[in-house]
């Protein structure tokens, strides 16, 4: 991620599928903007058909560009296309054409079109397609406990983790991963308990949270599969003895 008076812009590199880069480019700085889980989820469709778009109908290179605000977070995709985006027809057979319809959607008819500068490249400019997305809350402090659990479960089926799971129940909201580890999120704080004690987040650190819980995850995977090697081992060597000739 680079960062330039406040915007974030990224060069998606062609030699990747380049809107699922993008995707996954957007969710993760959404969600450390602290952007409640359905409008990160909107995002990222608007930016996924407006890459899409950029990529079939425009020129390379493709920038992604976000510009957040205290109110609202603007998506723009630039190319080096001269023509702009057309809606075209979708009937219910049609593979394409719904791309223009899902940005307006998602971003309630806010959006459009513009000559901007690359950010990633110097002296050039290029055609950007903008969509707005409102910001609510405007940082990750100001979430609340459910809109943060479920921020949280999405970040970390994101980041591939399974069994992740988030509920509330009037003030009390908490997310579970696997049966050994659950993160409380309260009023101000966030509690993460495993069978090994608990730690506190604050929710300005949910995004070091997500970190620590997916490392948690990897060395927990990682301990019960050599456990289990252990286990194969050592019935592998009760079967090789017990076929010794001394006990027969």
């Amino acid at each position: 991620m680079t960062g330039d008076n406040d915007v974030l812009y990224w060069l998606l590199n062609e030699d990747q599928p380049a809107a699922n880069q993008a995707r996954t480019l957007t969710w993760e700085a959404l969600a450390r903007l602290g952007l409640e889980a359905g409008l990160v989820d909107d995002g990222v469709a608007i930016i996924g058909e407006l890459v899409a778009n950029a990529i079939v109908h425009g020129l390379p290179p493709v920038e992604l560009q976000l510009q957040p605000s205290s109110r609202d977070v603007k998506l723009l995709v630039v190319d080096r296309g001269l023509s702009g985006p057309v809606r075209g027809p979708a009937g219910p057979e049609s593979p394409s054409g719904r791309g223009l319809l899902v940005v307006s959607a998602y971003s309630g008819g806010n959006w459009g079109t513009a000559t901007v500068a690359y950010r990633s490249i110097e002296n050039l400019d290029g055609k950007a397609v903008w969509a707005v997305l409102p910001r609510r809350p405007g940082q990750l402090d100001d979430l609340e406990p459910a809109p943060a659990a479920r921020l949280l479960e999405r970040w970390l089926t994101r980041r591939g983790l399974r069994y992740v799971m988030s509920q509330s129940h009037r003030h009390v909201s908490l997310v579970s991963v696997a049966a050994e580890c659950t993160i409380w999120c309260l009023a101000g704080k966030l509690a993460w308990r495993t069978h090994d004690g608990e730690r506190i987040f604050t929710y300005r650190e949910l995004p070091d949270l997500v970190d620590h819980v997916c490392m948690w995850s990897s060395m927990a995977g990682r301990k019960a599969r050599q456990d289990g090697a252990s286990h194969l081992r050592f019935s592998d060597a009760s079967i090789a003895d017990s076929t010794h000739p001394r006990h027969r």
